[in-house]
């Protein structure tokens, strides 16, 4: 956050900037990397074990440690995800 945040009051409408390349690994972290770690254990499964519904199953469960590694990095993961705070002229 932009240190001259304290100088907005409650209430006053502004807008947070973020670099495009942030939001792009963001989303590769939310969403592309799980997505490609769940269909490559779901086939990886499948062809491993014969009950489908017990490879569906065990292939959610791959994502658990996945996001707790996340969890486990937030710190790291704020340093790069940084803000700024501009306002709005109306």
């Amino acid at each position: 956050i932009d240190t001259a945040a304290s100088s907005y009051q409650v209430g006053e409408k502004v807008m947070v900037v973020g670099e495009t390349s942030m939001g792009m690994m963001a989303v590769v972290l939310a969403f592309v990397l799980p997505f490609v770690l769940l269909i490559f254990s779901l086939f990886l499964l499948m062809a491993l074990i014969e009950n489908e519904l017990y490879a569906a199953l065990l292939s959610l469960a791959v994502l658990i440690p996945y996001y707790f590694v996340l969890w486990l990095n937030k710190t790291r993961l704020k340093q790069q995800f940084s803000f700024t705070i501009k306002p709005i002229n109306n």
